[in-house]
This record gives C-alpha cells, structure tokens and sequence, in this order.
C-alpha cells in the first residue's frame, strides 16, 4: 500500500486511520475488505462442500455491508411498535366476565390482549369418584378383549380413567388393548392424548365436536353397531342419552363414569359474578361449557338473585357461548346468546367478540331477547 508524501512526515500511529481509509476507498466495500481491514476471523461452520466464500464472510455481508439499492433496515434489527402503529384495544376497556376454572389464567390474557378488563369467576371443580368400581370393571374388559367400541368425550377424562385403570394393569398391557379397539373421539383433546400415548383415534368428531357430529361420524365409518360391546367414558355429566343413541342403532352401550362436576371450594368469586350480572356492572358474558351456567344459577339461587340475572342477560349483558352444547343451556332458561365463535375454541371466543364488539355493545337495549323470551 503506498502512502501520501504528505502523510511520511507524520508518526505511524497518526498516519494509521489515513491508511485504512485509503484502503477502503480503493476497496468495493465487501465483506473480505472490512474483515482484512479490523482482522476479524469468525468460526467457519459450512460444510464442507460450501462454496469457496467462508461462512463468517457471507454472513458479514448479509448483515453488515449490504449495499441495497434503496435504503432498508438490516435483517436482524426489530424496532419496537410506535404507538400509532399498536393494534386499537378492540374491547375499549369493557368488563368481560367469564366463569373459567381451569384455564382461568389463559381467559384472563386473552381479554386483555383485546384491551377487555376481565373478571374470571372459577365455577366449578372436577372432583374424582370417591368409587371407582365401574372405572376397574371396564379396565377388566378392556384388557380381556370385550370392548369392541370406546367413546372418549374429553382429553381431563380420558387422562384420568388411564390413572385408574393403572392401579390395577401396566400401562403397557392398557395401550396394547387400546389399539385392538375402536377409539371414537368427540373433539381433538381427547385424540391428542391418543397420540400422546401413540395411539390414534380411528373416529374423530368434525366441529361443533357436539353428540349428533359424533354419532354421524361414526355412523359414516361404522354404520353396523349389532351386539358391538360400546363404552363411554363420562366427563362430569350424564353421558345417557348418548348411550341410549348408540343403543338405538344395535350396540351394547355401558358408561364409565371417572370424576363430577362440584362447586369451587371457594365461592366468593362466583357469588361476585352473580352480583356483577344483577347489578349490571359487567358489559359481556363468555361461557365456554353448559356446567358453568348451571353453577352460576345455583349460586345466584342461593343470593335470591337468579331472576335479576336472567333479566341482565336478556336486556343489557352480551352473552357469548362457546358452541352449541352452551347455546343449548342457555336456550332453556330463556336467552338467546348474541354470538357463537366461528370454532369452539376459548381463544376465537374471545377474539370474535372483540371483532364484534362495535357491533353488540352500541346496541341502544337489549330488550329484544325480553320481546322474544
């Protein structure tokens, strides 16, 4: 490198940033150029059939000395959202009251990333049967061969009766007998603790993931039910009327019952629920299963309140169900809820009522449910 007659003058460590900013001048501003001048050396990890290019010095120019024909930020930087730019809270700071238990925290982020304020009530508890007698009877005609047919209606269930049926069989000899038997799933969870285990389910119910999807979905893969030894493991409440359907069609339907639905052991939240609804100090009311309004109707009965409930609910409270089965509930005390989610998911419950929400809270009363109640 030769260097300026006017620069030999000067000590070499005066004259080593001209040098250096001679030798970028001359260079094409490539990686190399830049790793040659600061004598950096980055561990090489391309194989080795990587082309002649090091890996350090491909990356460096990517990154670093990119010199794009318009001006852009580099690949890796992440500026924060300006608050002109962060989504509007959809929700406006509404009090969304919701009777969750077991996800109660997951409901509680969900409503306020919608910008809602939340007040989470825990409704109910799943309480194992003190006796689990059906529950290792149907373990002993399981691993025997005489289960041709068993209803999985949900993942907790499901979960609990392989626990049972544990105290008495491995788990081994329990997989070996499930995979000799026809697996009907009512909705995804309990499939995906099949597949947990690496099992599958041969039947799975289409949404709403209600009793009539199931009973056409296996009626579609099964349609001949004769003599077939059918169980169905029960989730908390009665799963009678789905025995009586598969009856109907020539199978031999027994239940299994695993664990009940109870009170919360605390009741304070519930009862503030109750007194949110009749005081109409909440905007909106999401129930993600039927059990939920039946606690708070038995709550709110113990408050004297139950009526003043039901007239929030038909005339100023949005009322969101989860899917069908919900709806259904609410049908028979007399409300019709404002929206059902595209999917009975708990997160697209939540996110469509928010898509909704200028919609059914500028509504001027909600006294049309009362005119049709």
């Amino acid at each position: 490198m030769r260097t300026s007659p006017r620069l030999t003058a000067f000590p070499e460590v005066v004259r080593m940033p001209f040098k250096l900013l001679a030798f970028l001048r001359r260079s094409i501003g490539t990686g190399d150029a830049l790793l040659e001048a600061f004598s950096l050396r980055l561990p090489d990890k391309s194989p080795p059939a990587a082309p002649a290019r090091s890996t350090a010095t491909a990356k460096f120019q990517d990154v670093v000395v990119r010199r794009p024909t318009k001006l852009a930020q580099p690949v890796y930087s992440r500026r924060p959202m300006t608050e002109s730019a962060m989504p509007s809270p959809r929700l406006n700071g509404a009090t969304i009251l919701s009777l969750e238990s077991r996800r109660r925290q997951e409901m509680e982020a969900l409503i306020r990333k919608q910008g809602g304020v939340p007040e989470v009530a825990p409704s109910m508890r799943e309480v194992p049967l003190e006796d689990q007698t059906q529950a290792l009877q149907f373990a002993d005609e399981l691993v025997a061969g005489r289960c041709d047919v068993l209803v999985l209606l949900t993942g907790v269930g499901l979960t609990a009766l392989m626990a049972t049926m544990e105290t008495r069989y491995s788990r081994t000899q329990l997989l070996e007998a499930l995979g000799k038997t026809l697996l009907v799933c009512r909705g995804p969870k309990p499939a995906s603790v099949l597949r947990s285990w690496g099992l599958s389910g041969d039947v799975i119910a289409p949404e709403p993931n209600t009793t009539e999807t199931l009973l056409a979905e296996l009626q579609r893969h099964a349609p001949v039910l004769n003599d077939k030894r059918a169980y169905i493991q029960e989730y908390g409440a009665s799963a009678a009327p789905l025995a009586a359907a598969l009856e109907r069609r020539g199978a031999l339907a027994r239940t299994v019952p695993i664990y009940a639905w109870q009170l919360p052991e605390e009741l304070g939240p519930l009862q503030r629920a109750v007194s949110l609804l009749a005081e109409r100090r909440c905007q909106a009311l999401l129930l993600t299963s039927a059990q939920q309004l039946r606690h708070l109707a038995l709550v709110a009965e113990t408050m004297h309140l139950w009526q003043e409930v039901v007239r929030s609910l038909h005339e100023h409270v949005v009322v969101a169900s989860i899917g069908p089965v919900t709806t259904q509930a609410l049908l028979e005390i007399g409300v019709t809820p404002d929206m059902e989610p595209a999917h009975p998911k708990m997160g697209r419950l939540v996110s469509d009522l928010a898509n909704r929400w200028s919609e059914l809270a500028l509504k001027p009363s909600r006294c049309r449910r009362s005119e049709g109640a």
